[in-house]
């Protein structure tokens, strides 16, 4: 077991018995007798040393959760990728300018933003761009651009984790035109009685 799966499976320990010490304390609160006498019960008949040790754990328990939630609060930001010539720490926000980069040297990509997860199986990257098309087509430049993300991904910053890359077109302008909308109203020199 890795040391973060070790402590993933305290924090959920210490949550699942606060949540059984909420849930018993209310039922004694709210005297629900059949929580609430079998909880009186064996709490009088333990004994003293084992009163001490149960609540020891339950203070020092979510203490432990609390200490290992904020020690993952603080990596929170930072890509971890081995490589054959060791481990690299890589900031989220070098790894989103670095693709950024890499993608606004393509003439057909206007806009980029970009979006990434650290996932167990690696990094789940998610770019959003507004593209002009011009001669290409957009399932070439799709592919082109997710081509560029691996690419940079794995040659150029080292990270052999990628789970998956995805690209979400946010507009698309074609040639000399501003979008691809509908116009709103008909152009004023066509009138729809005359159609009819």
């Amino acid at each position: 077991m890795t040391a973060s799966a070790a402590r993933k499976l305290v924090v959920f320990v210490s949550l699942c018995i606060l949540f059984l010490i909420g849930v018993g304390g209310v039922c004694i609160l709210l005297s629900w007798k059949p929580v609430a006498e079998p909880l009186r019960a064996g709490i009088e008949y333990m004994p003293p040393v084992s009163k001490i040790f149960v609540f020891v754990l339950f203070a020092i328990l979510p203490l432990i959760a609390l200490f290992f939630w904020a020690r993952g609060g603080a990596k929170k930001g930072v890509i971890t990728s081995e490589t054959q010539d060791g481990v690299i720490h890589i900031s989220e926000s070098a790894i989103t300018k670095c693709i950024r980069n890499a993608l606004r040297t393509m003439p057909n990509v206007l806009n980029v933003q970009v979006s990434l997860k650290s996932t167990p199986r690696g990094i789940r990257t998610k770019v959003r761009a507004e593209v002009k098309i011009s001669a290409g087509g957009l399932p070439q430049l799709n592919r082109r651009m997710k081509e560029t993300v691996m690419d940079t991904l794995t040659r150029v910053l080292g990270i052999s984790n990628v789970e998956d890359v995805r690209i979400l077109i946010s507009d698309i302008k074609v040639g000399g035109e501003e979008s691809l909308q509908r116009p709103e109203t008909p152009p004023p020199d066509i009138s729809l009685e005359s159609q009819v």
